[in-house]
């Protein structure tokens, strides 16, 4: 079986993509697996068409990989691959759309502004979380402290897209992979 290990990518999370790719095509090829990396540009569909692959594994983070673009183009060239399908990649990558769903289906998120305002509701202590909306890897992130430090923090994250900001949730951060 011929494995495509789809990694790098355009967005601003290239470099770890690039590091995660590489890792995982190591891992398959110690298990006996004919691997090819394939670094995605935006030709990547004739690319992939060259190398001939049984499967796509992803290793992208971000745009293309996380947001439905790699998998609707899989899907059409009728390549099977890993992880989630068109619809869930693009809910999971929209943070805000992510909250509205989680919250209509009771589960309980951290409050948030959106789009972001440099003033907070009265009822909203420091710090806050000032995020994009479509980004990973905790790229243009801010924890922010205090009033003075928001406008830098917003500027920060709009450098990537829509921005809003979100309660802060004193705790460590993790992520749940799911299979199956």
């Amino acid at each position: 079986m011929r494995v495509g290990v789809l990694y790098g990518g355009w967005s601003s999370e290239r470099e770890i993509s690039l590091i995660s790719g590489k890792n995982v095509a190591d891992a398959l090829k110690r298990r006996g697996y004919d691997v090819v990396l394939i670094d995605v540009q935006r030709d990547f569909p004739e690319r992939v068409k060259e190398y001939h692959i049984d499967v796509a594994f992803v290793m992208l983070h971000g745009t293309p990989g996380e947001d439905g673009i790699i998998q609707g183009v899989l899907e059409f060239m009728q390549i099977p691959y890993t992880g989630s399908g068109v619809l869930a990649s693009g809910l999971a990558m929209d943070k805000v759309l992510s909250k509205k769903v989680f919250i209509s289906s009771g589960i309980p998120t951290p409050g948030y502004i959106y789009p972001a305002t440099k003033k907070l509701p009265s009822n909203w202590d420091f710090p806050v979380v000032v995020k994009p909306r479509a980004e990973g890897s905790s790229v243009g992130v801010s924890i922010v402290d205090s009033p003075d430090e928001l406008p830098n923090a917003i500027a920060l994250a709009s450098k990537y897209g829509e921005v809003f900001i979100e309660e802060y949730i004193d705790g460590m951060i993790a992520t749940c992979g799911i299979l199956g």
